[in-house]
Parts: structure tokens; C-alpha cells; sequence
């Protein structure tokens, strides 16, 4: 059984927009990265990337780059039993592909099962059967792979706008996880 309450570093003030996992190429973190600045004025949303991976360095040099010092925030990598105590602090879990590679498309990756198990709403930039489960299951909102000015427009039209019914959301991707991936199934 996993330690409920693992410590984590103190989060930003704001709507906390998460990415946790692998921060390499796949995860398409340049558009994560265009959507920051496209949000870059709206003070309340804060991109949090846990993790690390081979873009991990990229990402640190491009938010100088773009002065979103204040707007994206790097933790680097931390142990398994620490994802519950970060998933709870997000608002929402952020999952990305790219649709550059076919065979991505088929998978429904880790990940979204974790956020799923951790009722946690998703925002995802993403193509195939990841984004088809989460239009079937109702756990978030799924844009097209790379989509960034389409996933912007979704969080200030429908997220930003009914803060309630979006935390919902994680609710019916919970419900979902447990019918269907524990296990047993």
C-alpha cells in the first residue's frame, strides 16, 4: 500500500495544470510549451511538469527563453510513492503525444491510466485510442496531438469557466478504472 501523504515540494498558487512521467520527445512538450505562452497572461494557470526525461533540460532553458518563469515550473524526477501526493495537488492532468508516430495511436498510455485510478480530471493533446477513451469514459477533454491553440481555448471556454463540473470529470474517469482496468480485468 502506498503512503498517502508522501512529501512534495510546495506547489504554485493557481489552477495547477499537470504533467507527470517522462519528458522526452514522444510527449510532444513543445506544444505544452506554446500553450503556456499562449495562457501566458492569465495569472491563475500553472503548468507543473514532474519528472524528467531527455526534453527535461530543453524545457528548463526554454521557459527563460520565453519569460514563463512564472507560468511553468520544472520539479524534476521523484519515486513512484510520491504521484498520489502530487496527482491530488493538481487541478488537472495534462497528457500529450505526439501524432507524428502511428503506432502511438494505438496504445493507451500508463499514464492516463493513473490519472484515471488517481480521479484526477484530464486535459490531453492526443490522437487514437487514448482520446477516444477519454471522450467514451467523460474523464476530461481531449484535443487533436499538437493541438495547442484548440487545448487553450478548452480551458478557458469550458475548464476556467465551470471549475466544478470539470473536477467532476475525474470522478467518471475513477469510476471507469475501476470497472475496467483493475487486476482482475
Amino acid at each position: 500500500i502506498m503512503p498517502k501523504n508522501y512529501p512534495i515540494p510546495e506547489l504554485p498558487e493557481g489552477f495547477i495544470i499537470m504533467i507527470a512521467g517522462n519528458l522526452g520527445i514522444s510527449q510532444n512538450l513543445d506544444a505544452v510549451l506554446q500553450a503556456a505562452l499562449e495562457m501566458k497572461d492569465n495569472k491563475i494557470i500553472k503548468w507543473v511538469l514532474v519528472g524528467d526525461g531527455s526534453k527535461k533540460n530543453w524545457i528548463d532553458k526554454s521557459i527563460i527563453d520565453l519569460n514563463l518563469q512564472n507560468n511553468v515550473f520544472t520539479l524534476g524526477r521523484f519515486p513512484l510513492e510520491a504521484m498520489p501526493s502530487f496527482f491530488k495537488a493538481a487541478d488537472a492532468m495534462l497528457l500529450t503525444l505526439s501524432g507524428e508516430y502511428s503506432d502511438l495511436k494505438l496504445v493507451v498510455p500508463n499514464r492516463l491510466q493513473s490519472y484515471m485510478a488517481a480521479a484526477r480530471p484530464v486535459l490531453a493533446m492526443i490522437d487514437g485510442a487514448a482520446a477516444d477513451l477519454i471522450l467514451k469514459t467523460n474523464c476530461g477533454y481531449s484535443v487533436n496531438a499538437g493541438d495547442y491553440k484548440s487545448l487553450t481555448k478548452t480551458i478557458r471556454e469550458k475548464v476556467l469557466l465551470d471549475l466544478n463540473s470539470f473536477e467532476k470529470l475525474g470522478t467518471n474517469g475513477r469510476k471507469y478504472f475501476e470497472k475496467n482496468f483493475q487486476k482482475e480485468h
